[in-house]
């Protein structure tokens, strides 16, 4: 795969960027259960928007990634997300992920700061992200999702970086983590899958473990998509299902006493569509969702955050440690 210029990198890259062609490339196998099999679904929709008149993300990777896979796209999970509301919702997200990250690069100038990315799938976001020789970037995911990446990703991204395969509901999972230096958490499209006690532990666990400080930046669904997620049919075929769901931030504040919430966004607001029911994903189907959209949670059933802690070290120990 061709590495992007850096003079791409910053607001995103562009949509036409070329890549290689696909059919001189072979189709690589895909074997992956339960939850990792939505990454194909996210990278469905990232193509999507990316192929739309105006793209919100405009991933010059997604179409090629898919393109690479010996999958068949005419399953109901995938026939379910043609829908372009879809590819708003998922390509907005990360839009707006993208921007909190460079965010929190920039406040740091040229020290040192780590980005630690929590099931990596197959989001293209380190190279999408521009990031001076100060920053480690390390993405993580379970095994047979980081043996697929790097069979699609042939080039490694530029500058300090490592793919690691490892669970995060696994115990100490964070033990081989480096955490001498600031780290940003980025959790996009991975709580809602676990349940509710595991991702409250993968929270607390980044809070304790960097104690140099940090920010964590997620997405989250709602309860009520929560409670209804077995009717939700692009999950159906991967047997996928959502655990945890939050309706305000003061749920996630709760869980430590240090996290301070900076900043959420509704779906709405990533979409840049009207805080209504037809410019929503029809979760349920057109119908249903029509329904389920007089319950008072529902305009709420999507939202991105981002909570930061303090450093917890005195000065002088943090300034050795990063120097």
């Amino acid at each position: 795969m061709r590495r992007p210029n850096t003079s791409e990198f910053g607001g995103g890259l562009s949509p036409t960027t070329s890549l290689p062609s696909t059919p001189t490339m072979p189709k690589e196998k895909v074997i992956l259960e339960g939850i990792e099999e939505t990454l194909l679904a996210s990278t469905w929709c990232r193509a999507k928007d990316a192929q739309s008149s105006e793209p919100l993300l405009g991933d010059p990777y997604a179409q090629y990634l898919l393109d690479r896979c010996d999958v068949d796209y005419s399953r109901s999970t995938f026939a379910a997300l043609h829908d372009e509301r879809y590819g708003r919702f998922i390509a907005g997200r990360a839009k707006e992920l993208d921007s909190w990250c460079r965010t929190f690069l920039e406040s740091h100038g040229d020290r040192p700061c780590q980005v630690l990315q929590l099931a990596c799938g197959l989001e293209s976001r380190v190279f999408r992200i521009k990031r001076g020789p100060n920053v480690r970037w390390i993405d993580l995911d379970k095994p047979l999702v980081t043996n697929l990446r790097q069979r699609l990703y042939t080039e490694p991204p530029e500058g300090d970086y490592c793919l690691r395969s490892l669970s995060v509901t696994n115990d100490n999972w964070l033990r081989d983590i480096p955490q001498d230096r600031p780290t940003l958490v980025i959790a996009e499209g991975l709580l809602m899958y676990l349940k509710a006690e595991q991702s409250k532990k993968v929270i607390t666990d980044v809070v304790d473990y960097f104690d140099l400080g940090g920010q964590i930046i997620f997405d989250i669904l709602g309860t009520i998509l929560t409670k209804y997620s077995s009717q939700i049919s692009w999950l159906k075929d991967s047997g996928a299902t959502y655990g945890w769901g939050v309706d305000e931030p003061g749920e996630v504040a709760s869980l430590h006493p240090e996290l301070k919430l900076l900043e959420r966004q509704y779906w709405h607001e990533y979409m840049r569509v009207e805080r209504k029911v037809s410019c929503a994903p029809p979760w349920f189907g057109q119908k249903i969702t029509k329904l389920a959209a007089v319950l008072p949670s529902f305009n709420d059933f999507g939202q991105i955050m981002q909570f930061a802690w303090d450093c917890r070290k005195d000065q002088s120990r943090k300034d050795s440690l990063i120097d």
